[in-house]
């Protein structure tokens, strides 16, 4: 340590380092690039809190090229706290600053902090803005506070919800921040607890707008603050000697646990009540927490918590009060005023059913022979209220009952379980006998509470609607009906002219479009309307993967370059220049993502047929961009699978969200599995066909060779692991189970020998969202790394696949191939992947054994081999049983269903 430095700073800042030698230099830095001047200006106490990186030699350098200024010393690890506290008795600065060894302050902080200082000689504490950097760069959820640079008196009742919690963004006059101490020992809450102590004794802060803190939030959530849920210290310590000081604080001192308290209590508590009991606490254990949070939440008034800014969430506001006053069913006891059109809870305005937009949303129209069908989502919790009677859709003088079922695809879960947010409702509404030419009519939502009624606000969603947040000019031509999606339901009029009234509708769009920058979107739209009615054939847009073809997609658009019907336009749509581009073109007209004259088609397209369901398939354009085009798409999307579904993938194929017209099945237990299950279409929506690809399988079944293929599928906690820290994937990736069990598989001894000695050949293929970490393994003599780019030629050629909860074994087993499941992760696979499991049971329904464990695995493939990769009994009754059909139709049944499905319109 060198000595103490005597000049007459206007700073100090004290600095705890502890492993952050990847960052503390940018920290250290930011502190230098000070425009009030460093030299002159500030002291920088360095505390070494017995870092075991190199840390230290950075804080040496810097020590020695500024030994006027920088004073660093070292300590045994005794935690932030202790290392605040050693740099806090060397500080002579007139103010100090507590900086974190990886954040950094923009250049001019101080001076925005001095300047509003000494205008201002009652604050003690002065706030900075905080924006996060690095995994995010959104600002941090209590910046609301800083419209305006001024100080915060705890008194003013309008500044209750002005909270700051961090020590790391705030400046404190030394003489002020010397009379108390860090807590020591304390892992969590120990900056916040300090910063919100000094603010009692203060009576309150300077928040300074103009000064700004960019706080790190890593990529690889390495942070104390990231992983604190994972910490048992963060249900106990917290409580105890976080939420309870402040209140025998703030009691002591006022009297009374003051507002400023009781809304610092409700926004940290709102972040727990999120989750449910941890597997590291004991049932126990979780009890004692939930009596500790009820007692913290006494002194807190309920209007505190519903008022609560941050925490707009009703359940998280449930959970609270629940907590608070130990009963359930809070929100049952809502209460409505029929004078204003609010509901109420405890005296508190919770929701304004008439004006919020957000308790209805209608995300699909569509007119279906006489009749209009209307979807969407109601709040379920405000159906759910004692007070409310029962929800209609109005129309034309009439009411129509609603059948509600619970939207099984957004919950919010909370320590008491997991919430439903809406109920989903469709209704087929009468529609043409109640309109006149020149007649307007209005579709509203409607509640009942009690005897009186009440319009409920709507708002709009959906894939394939009208966004009306952005534009009240936007509307939608549906079979000659004008819809206009407004915040009071859906008006819909059927014009005396069409053509009067869609062109007065359309320049009125425009002329909006022009006026508010959106200039590029009024050409594209005039574009349209010089071509559309140029467009005499339907069109059909046929895709796979944006890079690559190969699919069913590919599979589809052959047949009809072999049918060649002479009714309909169709074209394939992948990226220009790769490397199916050009072979796609020898079969017919293709199209490029991203192209205008693709734009053009899709705005166009009559059908979308494609084996991916992503974005960029269903939308050709940004997101901004979509907004204001999609009332001009008319396609029926007919979703050609990427492979036999057999998990339950609806949160991600739901309705809302994709809006398939036809969904491609292959085996009756798939297609009644998606009928029944939550994907909210209509059986006739589910067509059992056939997958277009496994046309080729069978004409080209007879290439069989002596090769075994290893083709596991992706797991989502690897990939977002990897993902967030991508510098150092191949060290993280081989500490995975999935590595080391397909790498040992790979250079098992006793498998290498028996395919040797019976001249097999194996192939490893990761999935395509791992194709990125192909290198990180090694093949040998018998095995090869491969990046698949044929799987037709893969699945001919092949004699065996082992695979593990892949779909791809249901185009290998087509051709009567045997398949081994590798499934030695089971127990946790589903917990971390986007989709649950399904109607298919692996060792009930499987086709080859399920082996949980290296040796198991190896044996069976040895078995396999040894048998001449013949399928056995009794999967090959099973195989027999599951498909729908064993030939090469599928593509033409396909076919017939989309024009069956587009004639009956």
């Amino acid at each position: 340590m060198n000595k103490e430095k005597k000049n007459d700073f206007l700073f100090s800042v004290v600095i705890p380092v502890y492993k952050v030698e990847d960052y503390v230099e940018e920290t250290i830095q930011s502190v230098l690039q000070q425009t009030i001047g460093f030299e002159k200006h500030i002291q920088m106490i360095l505390v070494n809190d017995g870092s075991p990186d190199n840390s230290g030699a950075v804080c040496e350098k810097y020590r020695d090229l500024y030994p006027e200024n920088i004073l660093y010393i070292e300590q045994e690890n005794r935690g932030v706290s202790a290392a605040r506290n050693n740099g806090l008795q060397y500080a002579t600065g007139k103010y100090i600053n507590f900086l974190d060894s990886d954040d950094k302050w923009e250049p001019d902080a101080f001076e925005q902090i001095l300047h509003f200082a000494e205008s201002c000689p009652k604050a003690r504490v002065f706030c900075g803005r905080m924006r996060y950097f690095e995994a995010t760069t959104a600002f941090h959820p209590l910046d609301y506070k800083f419209a305006e640079s001024r100080y915060i008196d705890l008194n003013d009742p309008e500044e209750t919800y002005a909270l700051h919690l961090h020590i790391t963004s705030s400046v404190l006059r030394t003489d002020f921040a010397k009379a108390l101490q860090f807590v020591e020992g304390m892992t969590l809450g120990e900056d916040a607890l300090y910063l919100n102590s000094q603010i009692l004794r203060a009576g309150g802060y300077a928040a300074v707008r103009e000064a700004r803190l960019n706080y790190r939030r890593r990529l690889a959530g390495s942070s104390a603050i990231q992983n604190k849920e994972q910490s048992q210290r963060f249900y106990s310590e917290t409580v105890e000697k976080f939420y309870f000081p402040l209140i025998d604080l703030s009691t002591k001192l006022y009297g009374k646990v003051v507002p400023y308290i009781q809304s610092l209590l409700v926004y940290d508590i709102g972040w727990r009540v999120r989750y449910g009991q941890p597997e590291i606490l004991t049932d126990a254990q979780w009890q004692t927490y939930l009596d500790q949070l009820r007692q913290v939440l006494q002194p807190v008034e309920d209007a505190c918590i519903l008022r609560n800014p941050v925490h707009r969430s009703i359940f998280r506001k449930e959970a609270m009060l629940r907590l608070k006053h130990g009963q359930e069913d809070i929100l049952t006891d809502l209460t409505y005023n029929p004078k204003n059109k609010k509901l109420f809870l405890k005296g508190e305005k919770v929701v304004h059913i008439q004006k919020n937009t957000n308790n209805c949303e209608i995300y699909n129209v569509e007119h279906r022979g006489d009749q209009l069908l209307v979807e969407g989502r109601i709040r379920k919790w405000i159906v759910d209220a004692r007070c409310t009677t029962k929800f209609v859709l109005a129309f034309a003088g009439k009411e129509y009952p609603v059948e509600l079922r619970i939207y099984p695809h957004d919950c919010e879960e909370t320590m008491f379980g997991e919430r439903y947010r809406h109920y989903e409702f469709s209704v087929h509404i009468p529609f043409d006998s109640a309109f006149t030419p020149g007649q307007t009519r209005w579709v509203r939502p409607r509640l009942y509470f009690g005897d009186s009624k009440c319009d409920v606000g709507t708002g709009y969603g959906g894939r394939r609607f009208l966004a009306t947040k952005l534009c009240d000019c936007a509307y939608r031509m549906i079979d000659g009906y004008v819809v206009l999606a407004t915040p009071q339901g859906l008006k819909i009029q059927k014009p005396k002219d069409e053509k009067a009234t869609h062109r007065a509708l359309e320049r009125r769009y425009l002329k909006w479009l022009w006026h508010n920058k959106q200039k590029h979107i009024v050409w594209l739209r005039l574009l349209y309307w010089f071509l559309a009615p140029r467009h005499k054939k339907p069109l059909w847009i046929v895709s796979d993967r944006e890079e690559v073809a190969g699919d069913n997609g590919e599979a589809f658009f052959r047949f009809l370059a072999n049918e060649q019907p002479a009714d309909i336009d169709y074209a394939f749509v992948i990226n220009k220049g790769c490397p199916d581009d050009k072979r796609m073109g020898r079969y017919g007209r293709v199209l490029h993502f991203g192209t205008l004259r693709y734009k053009l088609a899709f705005l166009l397209a009559d059908v979308i047929l494609s084996s991916q369901a992503n974005d960029f398939i269903l939308n050709a354009f940004t997101i901004c961009d979509n907004r204001y085009l999609r009332d001009l798409m008319h396609f029926d999307f007919v979703f050609l699978q990427h492979g036999i579904t057999m998990n339950d993938l609806s949160n991600w194929l739901q309705k809302r969200n994709k809006k398939i017209d036809l969904f491609v099945t292959s085996a009756p237990a798939e297609q009644k599995s998606i009928v029944e299950s939550n994907y909210g279409l209509e059986p006739s929506q589910v067509i059992l066909t056939g997958l277009p690809r496994f046309d080729r399988l069978v004409s080209a079944k007879d290439r069989r060779q002596k090769q075994v293929l290893l083709m596991p599928t992706w797991r989502k906690t690897v990939q977002d692991m990897l993902q967030r820290d991508p510098e150092h994937a191949a060290e993280l990736l081989a500490q995975t189970d999935f590595y080391r069990f397909y790498n040992s598989l790979i250079h098992h001894p006793a498998l290498l020998q028996k395919m040797r000695q019976l001249g097999y050949s194996g192939k490893f293929l990761l999935h395509p969202m791992m194709q990125n970490y192909t290198g990180c393994f090694t093949g040998n003599d018998v095995f090869q790394i491969a990046t698949p780019t044929d799987y037709h030629r893969l699945f001919t050629e092949g004699a065996l696949l082992v695979t593990d909860y892949s779909s791809t074994f249901f185009d290998f087993c087509y051709l009567q191939k045997p398949v081994i499941y590798t499934q030695f992760d089971e127990e946790t696979f589903f917990a971390g992947q986007m989709y649950d499991r399904g109607y298919f049971d692996y060792r009930r329904d499987g086709f080859g054994p399920v082996c949980t464990d290296l040796d198991s695995t190896v044996t069976a493939i040895c078995a396999a081999l040894d048998a001449d990769c013949a399928l056995q009994a009794p999967y090959t009754d099973r195989v027999a049983h599951f498909y729908a059909y064993h030939d090469d139709q599928n593509a033409r049944r396909v076919y017939d269903a989309v024009r069956s499905y587009q004639a009956k319109k």
